[in-house]
């Protein structure tokens, strides 16, 4: 019976190093945006914020406007950034978003709300130490169902909120190669992705602006192998307009 041979340091330390090359050279074909959770209880209120999350270098700008006693509309953007690392590998991104949704104060200072939303964004990665300047480039439309439900104060605020959303991508183009296999051909093969996405928002601050921090998931419920971000935390400011 044959006893598999021990890797000698030198061997070992090939071995992981691959791993890591491989790890850090790993592309990302999503990132969650912030969620825009306005807590709209009257007619003409409205708000706009802003946040950063310094972790996945993302801004996002937010906006909301009841329309009627029951009706909001809000539109989203997000821009992502990140650094390239010592060897030229990166990425970056954007996003859109619109929605139209119903919102009902409850009592006891509760509200619920539920919005559609329809966004649609891009993608590129680019990795000079894979393949060289092996790109890839992609459009992405997300739709989405996004109900929360929340306790609004004049001085506090605390909220639950849940993306679900379907991931759809085309226009997918570039010659990136890793491990051997064609990225472009993974993403066409995988380019509809299901996604449950779970976040607290909480708000404090004086009357109409407060500091709002959030914290949320991304979870995949069809493939817990698709390269993406499945954490975000954020921070930011809102401020809202009272309705006349």
């Amino acid at each position: 019976m044959n006893t598999p041979r021990a890797l000698s340091a030198p061997s070992a330390l090939a071995t992981l190093a691959s791993l890591l090359f491989l790890m850090a050279c790993a592309p990302k074909y999503y990132s969650p945006n912030a969620q825009n959770v306005p807590l709209l209880r009257s007619a003409g209120e409205g708000s706009v914020g802003a946040s950063i999350n310094p972790e996945a270098n993302r801004a996002d700008a937010r906006g909301a406007f009841a329309v009627g006693r029951s009706i909001g509309l809000m539109a989203n953007a997000s821009m992502y950034f990140p650094r390239d690392d010592d060897s030229g590998n990166g990425g970056r991104g954007g996003l859109f978003e619109v929605g139209a949704g119903y919102f009902r104060p409850m009592a006891h200072n509760f509200v619920f709300e539920t919005y559609g939303l329809l966004a649609y964004g891009g993608l590129e990665n680019h990795f000079e130490t894979v393949n060289p300047n092996g790109t890839l480039n992609a459009n992405l439309v997300r739709v989405a169902v996004q109900p929360a439900i929340g306790y609004r104060h004049r001085w506090v605020e605390a909220a639950f909120s849940s993306r679900i959303a379907m991931l759809n991508y085309f226009n997918v183009d570039g010659d990136l190669v890793r491990g051997g296999e064609s990225e472009e051909e993974y993403l066409r093969e995988n380019r509809q992705q299901f996604l449950l996405e779970p976040a607290v928002t909480v708000r404090a601050g004086i009357g109409v602006l407060k500091a709002e921090a959030q914290l949320g998931r991304s979870l995949n419920l069809g493939d817990d192998t698709f390269p993406q971000d499945d954490l975000w935390g954020s921070l930011g400011l809102v401020y809202y307009f009272e309705p006349r």
